[in-house]
């Protein structure tokens, strides 16, 4: 890195896997989500307290919706990590050219994604589909829609990022990113511009920022004149697809939840159920922190055993440090709950919260085969799986919901990711008794 914080793409090494090299990878990881979640903290209740429940319920909304969106990148942004950790020593002219297809892929379906989801806001007036929502709301999330270029753009470059283990700028993109979609609405709502379509430009505008910064620190690579390669971009194609149907899938189930109980049970107990979700699925950012560290390196690497001892050394890591923090989790979220907020929203949200901890949990453990079946270039495997599960989920939920309410959303999901656990630690369990996973 140089003073101008520029990043200059040359032929590296295979990742180190030393205790060092990943407690620095991860400690950078932990600051990226970290800072954000602090920040949430002590912004979520002034939103809340402004907004009140509705627009606040919207405004979560907004915040998914500008979290699914990375599935515009077609897996793109995971593609690049895997290649480039792979790539070894090439040479300077060939990451340059892996680079600028996976860069041009993303622009293309970023422009793609914007008019997908234009058009189907417009299609909401022009047909005139009755929502239970206003007009500023259905404006604010056509506005929404502008996120998308930025959004897949910064995608491939993290993905470059990360593939050449520079997690340091990864997570200066990451920290500001989450901030900022903390940060921007308070400062739109302080400024007088309380409409949700003010607050989603401010959402818009936080996403051009971070792709900015990293367009000037990649620019070496953004504005070489390098020509495309059609074997990389078959390359890339061909693994980020499969990324791509679980990067639909994945989102879906992790905030599809929250417009059914919207649907079912009205945006207003919306807020019961996302702000425990939201707040708890933030501890997953220990387990994602080290898993986020080993996927280039287990993608780098070709001794199986070597790849088993370190598996599971990070395994057992979480398995028990998630499991301590869950529970105290779930022991002190009333009281937490009543603290942070008020005391009525702790006694409707304390059961929720005891629900989904034991669901965080197993959610945190599927982290490491999820990521050893990308880094082993098997995306295919978790795509069916996820398929599969939503298929579940789906009637899970609509299921939990009408019978037990918001606590029937909880329990839906957290059964959801025991399967998904179970099934990803069965694979591989296989993978590591010497059977080759087959295509």
């Amino acid at each position: 890195m140089s003073g101008r914080r520029s990043f200059t793409v040359v032929p590296k090494e295979p990742h180190p896997i030393d205790f060092c090299s990943m407690k620095r990878d991860s400690l950078y990881n932990l600051l990226g989500n970290g800072i954000p979640i602090i920040i949430a903290i002590f912004t979520i209740p002034y939103l809340l307290g402004t907004l009140g429940d509705e627009h606040f319920g919207v405004l979560t909304l907004q915040w998914s919706l500008v979290g699914y969106f990375g599935i515009f990148d077609l897996g793109v942004g995971r593609a690049m990590t895997y290649e480039v950790s792979r790539a070894g020593k090439s040479s300077r002219d060939a990451l340059l050219r892996l680079i600028r297809s996976g860069l041009v892929l993303t622009l293309l379906t970023g422009v793609a994604g914007m008019f997908i989801v234009g058009l189907g806001v417009l299609a909401f007036w022009l047909l005139h589909i009755r929502l239970d929502v206003s007009n500023d709301y259905l404006t604010s999330f056509a506005i929404i829609s502008l996120a998308i270029i930025p959004t897949t753009t910064s995608s491939s470059l993290r993905g470059v990022l990360e593939g050449f283990g520079n997690f340091r700028d990864t997570n200066i993109f990451r920290a500001a990113l989450g901030a900022m979609m903390f940060l921007f609405p308070v400062a739109s709502i302080a400024l007088g511009f309380q409409a949700m379509t003010s607050i989603a430009c401010s959402l818009v505008f936080a996403r051009l920022i971070v792709c900015c910064y990293l367009l000037i620190l990649l620019h070496d690579v953004v504005f070489t004149s390098t020509t495309l390669n059609t074997a990389d971009i078959c390359a890339i194609v061909g693994y980020g697809g499969w990324v791509t149907v679980s990067s639909i899938l994945s989102p879906l189930m992790v905030y599809g939840d929250r417009f059914i109980v919207s649907m079912f049970l009205g945006a207003g107990l919306l807020p019961f159920y996302t702000i425990p979700q939201e707040g708890l699925s933030r501890l997953l950012l220990y387990p994602t922190a080290i898993a986020t560290a080993l996927m280039p390196r287990f993608s780098s690497m070709t001794d199986v055993g070597k790849i088993r001892v370190i598996y599971y050394r990070y395994f057992r890591q979480v398995g028990l440090s998630m499991g301590v923090v869950c529970f105290l989790a779930a022991f002190f979220a009333y009281p937490i709950l009543a603290y942070w907020l008020n005391e009525a929203f702790a006694k409707q949200a304390v059961t929720v919260c005891i629900v989904l901890s034991c669901g965080v949990w197993l959610n945190s453990l599927a982290q490491l085969p999820a990521t050893l079946l990308h880094s082993l270039g098997k995306p295919r495997i978790t795509a069916l799986l996820h398929s599969f599960e939503t298929l579940i989920y789906i009637f899970m939920i609509i299921i939990g919901v009408n019978a037990f309410g918001i606590l029937g959303a909880a329990i839906a999901w957290t059964v959801r990711v025991t399967i998904d656990f179970i099934a990803l630690q069965t694979i591989t369990i296989y993978y590591f008794s010497n059977i080759s996973i087959q295509d």
